[in-house]
């Protein structure tokens, strides 16, 4: 889990935040519909740091964030072989 909001981070509705974002998917599974990710939060009430796993008690569940990739033409996706020789494509959400 990786957490891009930390603690003392400043945090505006008059800027937004941007996150790189990447996934991957393989050709032979046909064309990726959609992609999610789930949006989670930690208080971190005693200063005890990030936590590590998303199962922890103190992880709690906002909100799912998905996107209809169903009208990216397949032609015009990242196609590249990977090390197992298997194609791959990858989605990228790049910073603006």
């Amino acid at each position: 889990m990786d957490w891009f909001i930390t603690k003392g981070s400043p945090v505006t509705e008059d800027r937004a935040f941007v996150r790189k974002y990447q996934k991957v998917s393989k050709v032979t599974h046909g064309p990726v519909q959609t992609v999610a990710q789930d949006i989670l939060m930690s208080e971190d009430l005693d200063n005890q740091g990030a936590p590590l796993y998303k199962s922890d008690v103190d992880v709690k569940y906002l909100a799912r964030l998905t996107a209809d990739l169903s009208c990216i033409p397949v032609a015009d996706l990242i196609q590249k072989m990977g090390k197992d020789g298997e194609m791959y494509c990858k989605f990228l959400s790049l910073s603006p």
